[in-house]
């Protein structure tokens, strides 16, 4: 059976962190753009709004996660969107849900388990990458 394929929009300040999911992701056969910060992420996905799953850390320069999730749903109610961090806690799980997120994973997690996350998501929205808007 043939992996989904989505694009994938993920922001991650740390460097070594974000090169390591955006090869995890781009061997299980999705497109993986990355950026660094919250406003890039804002700024990329308004560029090209057609991806199918965006992923982003918590604490980032200039807009940290859960104010680019905030906004994000503003102008993009379906489209899945993980939250990653170094700092969860209940309440910024409970936050992150209430603002639209459809998973927070606490780091340090396994590459894997972001992989099928995003893979299930894919599935779950049944789409060709970048065909759902």
């Amino acid at each position: 059976m043939a992996k989904p394929r989505g694009r994938v929009l993920l922001a991650e300040d740390n460097a070594d962190l974000r090169a390591l999911l955006q090869v995890s992701l781009s061997a299980e056969g999705h497109e993986v753009v990355s950026v660094a910060s919250g406003l890039e992420l804002i700024s990329c996905f308004l560029a090209c709004p057609f991806v199918d799953v965006v992923i982003s850390d918590v604490r980032m320069p200039e807009l940290n996660g859960l104010e680019v999730l905030e906004r994000f749903r503003c102008v993009d109610a379906k489209t899945p969107f993980i939250l990653i961090t170094a700092f969860g806690n209940r309440s910024l799980h409970e936050e992150a849900h209430r603002l639209g997120a459809n998973a927070v994973l606490d780091k340090p997690f396994d590459p894997d388990e972001l992989g099928d996350l995003v893979r299930r998501l894919v599935l779950r929205e049944g789409s060709s990458p970048g065909q759902r808007r």
